[in-house]
């Protein structure tokens, strides 16, 4: 094959020029210190490449968010140490100001220094990061957390959001905390009074003496009172037959769920008359009471009530004889467990209304309940006629007396939280009792006809109240203790300082609200503290997570230099092998260009 002398020219010069090119590359690249630099240098090492630097970008754009994130979380947990030792210094002067030793003016210093504290918590739960948002707002960042209305309440104008801050691809963290977590919603002891006039009651019907296993029980849904299912009655554990049907059983099922309805069940007294007792011997099996055999070989009323009361302490019943010699006996439980009678029959004796002479007989009689409110009553249900009571609404008594509470308020720790109170005037209206309305048949002890003296204080279990006016008899006044549910602990702090300033000559009610005061104050102080000990565990973790973020940045810094950095040694080599290619080929070009057969003519 014969090559023409233009195609090998051409040949030679596009090798140069090829060669050239190449050179020129590898310049560039030495000068840039780069392997690649358009994609068609390496297209896979490229697209890798590319995705690297975006790893690395948001690895950086990561490290940025922790950076702010720490910075937040930083600030905020120096807010909370200033709201801490603001704690502590109440603290120690709330204990301080319950000394009786103390004089007006250094009550006065106490309260005061109180209030200058209040400030101080209140401009910090108010405090503003660098971005001018307020800290402890949620996601309302520019509203003010807390503010105070015109009737001096503390309010928190922010929510409960928490924003959160993305650290990882899978790792989020939350940047702030909410102030009504930390000053809002807490726990308290603290009190309230309510009081009314009236008195709502109604008592089921009696069962009388019934055949043993048919009393009527209480059951799911049989029951309601204001709306709100009674559930079933279950075993008193006294009565020795139909124990789960007693009075004792169906009053303890209501009062299971008193703080939903607000009813008070109490058990009366249960009674049984036996009659006119036909007085002769009752021998083993003639007369059992209560699952206990009453042998009587004397045969009269005395011997026979002396025979039953022996035996009291098993059976929880005694005999009484109200009318005298000659007339009914009567039974009575006073715990309100079941009277249950039984007889072989056969006896000579007999009472009036429980024979004993004819055949076998096994009843029982069940306690009536009296339910009792200072609130209209109402009974729904699908069965309540199986307890004795009927559908319907039981109002309120309405007091003929013009006499009205003047004031109440709570002075001390109350013996029962859920307990109720009445007072009941007495006739003429001069004389009152007190009673707890789970025992309204018992006055509280001390508090059993006392002389009523208008606007006179009646402190009792912690309560202090008073009335005024004229009552008449048969006027209740009733007391209901109220928990408050929360409290904020800037409201808290703005009534101990004023209760120190005011309650210098009432020693046992300022012990009570300092008392108060502290339970706030340690419920507030647990909250700062689980929520410091939670950002102390989210600075952990944007520590560790920084860590990991750097060396994922390190890894794919790594690896993007492998594919894109050059290899100096290797290219100064390369560089000179194609340099020196090059020259031989332009030297061998112009030599072989340069030939001709002239030059041998």
């Amino acid at each position: 094959m014969r090559i023409s002398s233009i195609e090998y020219f051409q040949r030679s010069v596009e090798g140069m020029l090829n060669q050239q090119s190449k050179l020129s590359q590898l310049q560039s690249k030495a000068s840039l210190g780069k392997k690649i630099i358009k994609p068609s240098d390496d297209p896979i090492g490229a697209s890798r490449a590319l995705q690297l630097r975006q790893d690395i970008l948001r690895v950086e754009q990561y490290s940025k968010n922790s950076n702010s994130a720490k910075s937040s979380l930083e600030f905020e947990e120096s807010v909370l140490q200033s709201i801490t030792n603001n704690y502590q210094r109440l603290r120690e002067l709330a204990i301080s100001a319950n000394n009786g030793s103390l004089s007006s003016t250094e009550r006065d210093a106490i309260s005061n220094e109180m209030q200058v504290i209040l400030g101080d918590m209140e401009s910090l739960a108010n405090s503003k990061n660098g971005n001018g948002e307020y800290i402890f707002s949620g996601f309302k960042t520019l509203t003010q957390a807390i503010s105070k209305s015109l009737s001096g309440d503390y309010v928190f104008q922010g929510d409960e959001g928490q924003r959160t801050i993305q650290l990882n691809d899978a790792s989020f963290i939350e940047s702030n905390d909410t102030g009504k977590t930390l000053f809002f919603n807490l726990t308290t002891s603290s009190l309230d009074l309510n009081t009314s006039r009236g008195i709502a009651s109604i008592t089921t019907a009696s069962s009388g003496l019934v055949n043993a296993g048919t009393l009527p029980s209480l059951d799911v849904g049989d029951l309601m009172i204001n709306n709100i299912a009674i559930s079933a009655a279950i075993s008193d554990g006294l009565s020795s037959t139909d124990a789960a049907r007693s009075g004792i059983a169906i009053a303890t099922a209501i009062n299971t769920s008193y703080s939903e309805h607000g009813v008070h069940a109490i058990v009366n007294e249960n009674m049984v008359n036996l009659g006119i007792f036909n007085s002769q011997p009752i021998t083993s099996g003639q007369f059992v009471l209560n699952g206990v055999t009453i042998t009587d070989t004397t045969g009269t009323e005395a011997s026979l009530m002396n025979s039953i009361n022996n035996q009291s302490e098993t059976t929880g019943v005694i005999a009484t004889q109200p009318g005298g010699v000659g007339t009914a006996i009567i039974l009575v439980a006073g715990d309100g467990r079941n009277i249950q009678l039984q007889t072989a029959g056969g006896a000579a004796a007999s009472f009036g209304n429980f024979d004993l002479s004819a055949g076998a007989l096994n009843q029982v009689s069940r306690a009536t309940v009296t339910l009792r409110s200072n609130q209209s009553i109402n009974i729904q249900g699908a069965l309540p006629s199986d307890i004795g009571l009927s559908a319907g609404s039981i109002n309120t008594s309405t007091n003929s007396g013009d006499a009205v509470f003047s004031a109440a308020k709570v002075v001390g720790v109350p013996h029962n939280l859920n307990e109720t109170y009445s007072i009941i005037f007495n006739a003429g209206g001069t004389s009152f009792d007190i009673v707890a309305d789970s025992n309204p048949n018992q006055p509280l002890s001390g508090y059993d006809d006392i002389t009523y003296i208008p606007g006179q204080e009646i402190e009792f279990n912690g309560l202090r109240l008073s009335i005024t006016g004229e009552p008449n008899a048969g006027d209740v006044f009733n007391v209901e203790i109220k928990q408050v549910p929360t409290q904020n602990i800037f409201t808290s702090t703005k009534n101990i300082s004023d209760n120190i300033k005011v309650l210098g000559n009432d020693p046992a009610r300022l012990d009570y609200e300092i008392g108060v005061f502290l339970n706030s104050l340690e419920s507030a102080e647990s909250s700062l503290n689980n929520v410091r000990a939670q950002i102390g565990a989210r600075l952990n973790v944007i520590d560790s997570l920084n860590q990991n973020n750097d060396n994922i940045k390190f890894i794919a810094q790594e690896a993007l230099s492998k594919i894109e950095d050059l290899d100096y040694a290797e290219a100064v080599s390369l560089l000179s092998q194609m340099t020196l290619s090059l020259q031989i080929s332009q030297q061998t070009f112009a030599r072989i260009q340069s030939l001709s057969l002239f030059n041998f003519l």
